[in-house]
């Protein structure tokens, strides 16, 4: 039996270095990337079974610098533009601060959890339940 996969898209690591940890002991594996562009190569190379994306992952690209790099690859992969994915795949957003993540950038995707990324007990819960539902409908 393989392990379990999931990818966190965070630019931060000692942010959630105590969720991979914990992770690890439920069995989960957790291939961590630091930028949009690694995540986008990630996702097209392998199959994860759920995300969690720091919603503001800087990106760098031929104008100024954007602060909301997460949601901006969430809403590509939901919009088919990272090729032929998964797009039915759980995502959790990831920020420090859930109380300020807006309305306005909640609209910008489907509705999608948003977990404070210092909670690593939630995260690790959250991310154990949603790899158990696709088992309890098989």
């Amino acid at each position: 039996m393989t392990a379990e996969k999931i990818l966190i898209v965070e630019d931060d690591i000692a942010d959630v270095g105590g969720t991979i940890d914990l992770l690890e002991i439920e069995g989960i594996q957790a291939d961590v990337v630091a930028s949009v562009r690694d995540a986008e190569e990630s996702l097209r190379k392998r199959c994860y079974q759920v995300l969690l994306v720091d919603w503001t992952l800087p990106v760098i690209e031929d104008g100024p610098a954007d602060t909301d790099g997460g949601g901006k690859l969430i809403q590509s992969l939901e919009a088919g533009r990272l090729g032929n994915l998964n797009t039915d795949i759980p995502i959790f957003v990831l920020t420090k601060q859930t109380d300020q993540f807006d309305s306005q950038r909640r609209s910008q995707t489907r509705a999608i959890p948003v977990l404070s990324k210092l909670d690593a007990l939630t995260i690790v819960a959250r991310v154990v339940g949603a790899l158990a539902k696709p088992k309890a409908a098989a």
